[in-house]
């Protein structure tokens, strides 16, 4: 008992470490070199032929095995589930139920497999079960090739295989944090060459400008084009503050603009209300757009 209690204490500090490199993120730990290590490590106390996980994706009915310890049992790759777990090992193991075989020749569950196993190299296993959100999503396995009573010893493989899951959980949740924060830093440095061609691209049309007109038909075509918009319209308040005249248009259509050439400082638009208020006006959708400014309804339905 007391050699078991050092093991899973060195285990434990052997999987540690790596999730501690991992929070200071000078040296990612693999979410698969995680069981790997950890298999080996069981492996090699226990002296079985073999320890590995499989990853279990019920709706494909597929297993996918890694590596681990141990050349028993079938290869590292994708099995079709029948091939590895009968229906009442699956059900079991569905429960959270820790499966435990001395001789595969013997027991129910294996029985009518056996000659399958000790062709693989099997004649006793152990399988412990891998929860998600109490969903069976895999299990560690541990394989022999001779009868074995696994009694004395389940207890610190449970132990063992629940330290081993949390670890690579772990890793693989931080590993899916890394992965979302670099997306976003090269969303957002996309967005900023952007921005940055942009602008230098608005400076130089600004530059060639020659006159009033000139400026607001860059500000339409560059505004389109800087927040994606169906049109983009610069109206002029005259002098006396009583009528707005669009000047430069960029998308919209010769109806409207037919339509809307000049117009009352106080129109049911959005050109008056900003006007109004002296603060920019947002709308964020053409459904709100039209409710509110239900004459330029048909500008938004087209």
């Amino acid at each position: 008992r007391e050699a078991r209690q050092r093991f899973l204490d060195a285990l434990r500090d052997r999987l540690d470490p790596a999730q501690h490199a991992m929070a200071r993120r000078d040296a990612p730990a693999d979410p698969d070199a995680l069981l790997d290590l950890a298999c080996a490590s069981l492996g090699g106390f226990l002296g079985v032929r073999l320890v590995n996980v499989h990853e279990v994706d019920l709706a494909a009915a597929r297993v996918t095995v890694h590596a681990g310890h141990g050349t028993a049992g079938p290869g590292p790759g994708t099995h079709p589930i029948d091939a590895l777990y009968g229906e009442a090992t699956r059900a079991r193991l569905a429960r959270g139920e820790t499966v435990a075989v001395r001789d595969v020749r013997d027991d129910p569950l294996t029985a009518a497999r056996a000659a399958a196993f000790e062709a693989r190299g099997v004649r006793a296993c152990v399988a412990v079960p891998l929860m998600r959100d109490g969903v069976w999503v895999g299990a560690l396995v541990l394989a022999h090739d001779a009868p074995r009573d696994w009694g004395e010893e389940l207890p610190m493989v449970r132990v063992a295989t629940e330290r081993t899951w949390l670890a690579r959980e772990n890793a693989r949740l931080v590993a899916a944090l890394r992965a979302s924060e670099e997306s976003l830093r090269e969303r957002l440095a996309a967005t900023e060459r952007s921005r940055a061609a942009g602008m230098q691209a608005v400076t130089a049309a600004l530059a060639a400008a020659r006159s009033v007109a000139d400026v607001a038909r860059v500000v339409a075509a560059q505004g389109r084009a800087a927040f994606g918009a169906f049109n983009a319209a610069v109206a002029l308040l005259d002098a006396g503050g009583r009528t707005f005249r669009i000047v430069a248009a960029d998308g919209a259509p010769p109806a409207y603009l037919d339509a809307w050439r000049s117009f009352a400082a106080d129109a049911p638009v959005p050109y008056a209300d900003a006007a109004a208020t002296r603060a920019p006006l947002l709308i964020r959708s053409r459904a709100e757009y039209a409710a509110r400014f239900p004459v330029l309804a048909p500008l938004v339905e087209r």
